[in-house]
């Protein structure tokens, strides 16, 4: 996979709680945080759901993982691998472009589990923040649920 570009903007909503790409919904959401809310950037979010399943417990599987900078990067382990894709988030969004990733094999069901999250993550068109919970939505539907530490 390649990087694409993207013109990021992360510092001047990274205080918001929800956000909603205008193209996927027709519509604007944003709201301020709240003080025992996670910030979007700069925490450490780990999976726990996969299009509203829970995590399989699958032998070499790691915790997917997502950590978004000020910058407009994304890093994680997408479960096997490690990851680095750009992201742009504005005040009605947000849009991951395809990553790079390290190329190490895994058991079938584990590599099953890797391709599907980072193929939903690069799905995502909106997220939303409820206390150390982040969801992230394909058009109306929630495909990736994490919890913050």
């Amino acid at each position: 996979m390649l990087v694409g570009g993207c013109n990021p903007s992360p510092t001047a909503d990274s205080a918001s709680a929800t956000g909603t790409n205008a193209g996927a919904t027709g519509s604007s959401a944003s709201s301020v945080a709240s003080a025992s809310e996670l910030p979007l950037t700069n925490t450490v979010w780990q999976l726990v759901e996969l299009d509203g399943k829970p995590v399989p417990a699958t032998t070499g599987l790691r915790t997917p993982t997502l950590q978004l900078d000020a910058s407009g990067r994304a890093t994680g382990t997408s479960g096997i691998n490690r990851y680095n894709a750009g992201y742009e988030l504005t005040a009605i969004g947000v849009n991951f472009a395809p990553g790079v990733g390290t190329k190490m094999a895994g058991t079938p069901a584990a590599m099953e589990v890797e391709s599907a999250y980072l193929k939903a993550l690069t799905s995502v068109s909106s997220w939303n923040i409820t206390s150390n919970r982040l969801e992230l939505k394909s058009a109306d539907k929630t495909v990736l649920r994490f919890r913050g530490q």
